[in-house]
């Protein structure tokens, strides 16, 4: 299989609990892995076993999310935390990205940086004022949270 059409074919797989995507020589498919029998319960997944996980900052990815999401498991992440910084705008996605094991949504508008006492964050008063206008600030603020 050539790597473009091995690139697509192992993004449009399905994510499953417990699967690892395996590559061999019958092609792509998903096969159970019994080397963690978390649920993926908060952050437990990677304190217990010791996984990958990725922090996204998104907006306006409906036509998109799906895929992004498979093609993360299957390079190896473990854990998937997406921060809506739209959520009122992007509830299709929201409900394409819940629907995934490992996927843990966050709706990221400004009383979810209130509730969860951004003000606290290390990062906070030098990036207070570009918050706004500044995806990047954002972004750094949803790592600090998600650590």
């Amino acid at each position: 299989m050539a790597e473009a059409e091995r690139l697509q074919h192992a993004a449009d797989l399905p994510i499953a609990r417990g699967a690892d995507i395996i590559d061999d020589a019958n092609g792509l498919r998903l096969e159970d892995n019994e080397d963690c029998d978390n649920d993926c319960a908060g952050g437990l997944l990677l304190q217990e076993c010791g996984k990958l996980a990725i922090v996204s900052t998104v907006r306006g990815v409906e036509s998109t999310i799906a895929s992004f999401l498979r093609w993360h498991a299957h390079v190896g992440f473990d854990a998937i935390y997406l921060y809506f910084d739209e959520p009122d705008d992007d509830e299709r996605s929201i409900e394409i990205a819940s629907s995934y094991p490992c996927v843990y949504v966050m709706r990221a508008d400004a009383g979810f940086r209130v509730r969860e006492a951004y003000d606290t964050l290390p990062s906070y008063d030098s990036l207070r004022e570009h918050m706004q206008v500044q995806v990047q600030a954002r972004q750094r603020l949803n790592c600090e949270h998600c650590v």
